[in-house]
């Protein structure tokens, strides 16, 4: 959340990679705080790039989706981890207003499986009826957004 102690990581970098979140309602707050400090640490670093985390929710309800997700999935888990998500709400508003070129990306439920590349992405909006993604592909995605100015300034679903 330091700037200062973020400096140093940050300076000479080509881009940054968020991935800061909290797991639990209790300790929501630490990801609006902590892009807070990566934001100012990046600007005085001079450092343009930045792909962060944030998670489906957050967005609206994907067009098309089923209506089992939208009446009953959706509304579930925003209630159960409804400060984890204002909280991604508030660091998206940060992101969004700094000057960076900055993606946020919006995954679903991750799981702890191997990279399959075979996930789908959608600008602006969350992919449909994509309810997971593992880590590995979600890095994966991270990692490809990075390059090409077609994210740049934009939310990215990504799931499978």
């Amino acid at each position: 959340m330091d700037e200062r102690a973020l400096r140093p990581a940050v300076a000479g970098r080509d881009a940054v990679l968020s991935a800061v979140g909290a797991p639990t309602n209790k300790r929501a707050g630490i990801a609006s705080a902590a892009t807070r400090g990566i934001v100012r640490a990046m600007a005085a670093g001079d450092v343009r790039r930045l792909v962060a985390i944030s998670a489906a929710p957050v967005g609206e309800v994907t067009q098309g989706e089923a209506l089992l997700g939208r009446a009953v999935l959706w509304p579930l888990v925003r209630a159960a981890f409804r400060k984890v998500y204002a909280d991604l709400a508030v660091m998206e508003r940060v992101i969004a207003a700094s000057d960076t070129d900055w993606t946020v990306v919006r995954p679903p439920r991750l799981l702890d499986r191997p990279l399959t590349g075979t996930y789908r992405t959608a600008l602006g909006t969350g992919v449909r009826d994509g309810h997971s993604l593992s880590r590995a592909d979600l890095a994966h995605a991270m990692l490809a957004l990075l390059d090409g100015p077609r994210a740049v300034r934009q939310y990215v679903g990504v799931a499978y």
